[in-house]
This record gives C-alpha cells, sequence and structure tokens, in this order.
C-alpha cells in the first residue's frame, strides 16, 4: 500500500521540480542578469567561446554615459594585485549554464578596454537587484 504512494509522491515532486531544474540548466542570453545582484557575479571567472580563461568579475557598476551596467574584468596581476581592470557592458556577458563567457573576447581584446576608474563608474550596491540599478 504504500508503495503507490511513494510513487505519487515522487510523480508530484518531479512536476514541482521540473521548471526550477528547467532554469538553472537553460543557457540565457540578452538581459540574464535583470534579476541577480552584484554578489552572484563578483568573483565569476569569464572564458571565451574557446574556453579560454579571460578575467574574473571584480566589480559591478553604472555606466554614466549611457545609464547600463558595466562588469569590471580583472586580468594578469598576482594573486589579485596589479594587473589589467577593464570596463565590459553586462550586456556584452552572456551566462551559459554556471558560466560567464565573453564570445568574442581575447586578452588582447580585453587589454584595449578602458580602465576602471571608480570616480567614473560608481559601484552598484551589493544590495540592489541588478535589472533596478541602470533606471
Amino acid at each position: 500500500m504504500t508503495f503507490p504512494l511513494c510513487r505519487a509522491a515522487l510523480a508530484v515532486l518531479a512536476l514541482a521540480a521540473g521548471p526550477v531544474l528547467a532554469q538553472t540548466t537553460a543557457p540565457v542570453d540578452g538581459d540574464w542578469f535583470q534579476k541577480l545582484y552584484a554578489p552572484d557575479l563578483i568573483g565569476k571567472p569569464v572564458r571565451n567561446a574557446a574556453g579560454e580563461d579571460l578575467a574574473k568579475i571584480e566589480a559591478v557598476a553604472l555606466d554614466p554615459a549611457n545609464r547600463g551596467l558595466v562588469a569590471v574584468l580583472q586580468s594578469g596581476g598576482f594573486l589579485g594585485f596589479g594587473g589589467k581592470h577593464a570596463v565590459v557592458p553586462l550586456a556584452e556577458l552572456q551566462q551559459k549554464y554556471a558560466q560567464f563567457l565573453l564570445p568574442q573576447g581575447s586578452k588582447q581584446k580585453l587589454s584595449a578596454r578602458p580602465d576602471y576608474d571608480k570616480m567614473k563608474y560608481p559601484a552598484v550596491s551589493h544590495f540592489t537587484q541588478l535589472g533596478t540599478a541602470a533606471k
């Protein structure tokens, strides 16, 4: 008598978990960052389409010129010191599964990006949802 009950409970659990699993494994493009917070991105590696490690996300900031969000990517350096701090619009990054991609990126192209200036690009609060930060 308990076997059909267990099978029914598993079926209900599978139906309830389906949409959650689909959200965490499906590739997302475009405004993928709208419901995230800055700490969800900080410290995550950024790779190019070939899988080469390019940088790590150090901060999320506002770009006052176009009222958009940018990621501050740190590349090079040693143990977090030195290196390049490049500014890349979040719209250029893609999240695919648990990775962050800069599809046309390379270390040379990243070094040609504008440098991060705290006075020019104010940091986004860790408590602000990214979808509301640029509004």
